[in-house]
């Protein structure tokens, strides 16, 4: 086997690797699956596997819905298709005019598995803000990982610490299509609930004023869709065996000996994958 054939087998390698983790552990993560059609707000536990877990009430979003309410693409908070398939859900991340200051709404739901120790995890929701909002929260979106339900008997803040947040991006969440939130996370072991929203109180919330929406809206309401967890090591291990006169490309240089090689690389999304190249010459 001459070097040609043998980059040209190391790049089909590469290419054959997967680019997202292949197993998605939030249950039903775009909203198309319901116990029965959302009519009226306040009605997230019509979403299969999602729930509110403190008093204030999210919202759930379906085509289904023979009314304009909480319909999709349009509804009484603004117009926007999902992100994909007919269903998402919408929460307050900022209302100042409720009676309750800091009142804040979340969305929570239980993975198929727990997280494994000190293994990375690629996690991505994307948000859309409502059209008839005012202002924007763009850097306060979090998503917490634990390894219990958190609940709140009110409709408070909660006090813990997102692991992923909405802080890194640059420019307000728009109300035109969708804005990605991403980021990677290494497990401590046993997570297996997320909740998504604000975490922090209105005094630490980056408020924004976008304009453009209905008078007197002076608060952040968010449409969300595809919430996503997943492992993001793809280790691929391969066995070769070749001539003494031939060699293969691995830890950066041709390799004319036996022996086991390790190359670490990075797919679009920065995960991470190790190819194990077990050599036999």
């Amino acid at each position: 086997m001459n070097k040609f054939l043998v980059v040209i087998f190391f790049f089909k390698l590469l290419i054959s690797l997967p680019v997202y983790s292949q197993v998605n552990l939030v249950p039903n993560p775009s909203f198309e699956s319901y116990t029965s059609c959302p009519n009226n707000y306040k009605q997230l536990y019509k979403a299969t596997s999602w729930i509110q877990p403190t008093r204030g009430d999210p919202d759930y979003y379906n085509s289904c819905c023979t009314n304009s309410t909480v319909g999709v693409p349009k509804n009484n908070v603004g117009f926007e298709y999902a992100h994909s398939g007919v269903g998402y859900a919408g929460f307050y991340a900022y209302n100042p005019a409720m009676p309750d200051s800091n009142y804040r709404e979340y969305i929570q739901a239980k993975l198929s598995t727990k997280l494994k120790k000190n293994k990375k995890y690629l996690v991505r929701f994307y948000l859309s803000l409502a059209d008839g909002m005012q202002y924007g929260t763009p850097h306060s979106i979090g998503l917490y990982l634990s390894d219990t339900a958190i609940s709140r008997s009110d409709d408070q803040p909660f006090t813990y610490n997102p692991q992923v947040t909405s802080s890194y991006i640059t420019t307000p969440i728009g109300k035109n299509g969708w804005t990605e939130v991403k980021g990677f996370y290494t497990a401590i072991g046993n997570e297996q609930y997320i909740t998504i929203g604000n975490f922090n109180d209105d005094a630490h919330t980056d408020t924004v004023f976008i304009g453009g929406g209905n008078i007197g809206w002076n608060f952040a309401y968010y449409y969300i869709d595809d919430a996503f967890v997943g492992l993001c090591n793809n280790d691929t291990a391969i066995t070769k065996t070749i001539c003494a006169w031939d060699s293969v490309l691995a830890q950066g240089q041709y390799q004319k000996q036996s022996g086991i090689y390790y190359d670490t690389l990075q797919n679009s999304n920065g995960c991470d994958s190790v190819l194990t190249t077990n050599l036999t010459v």
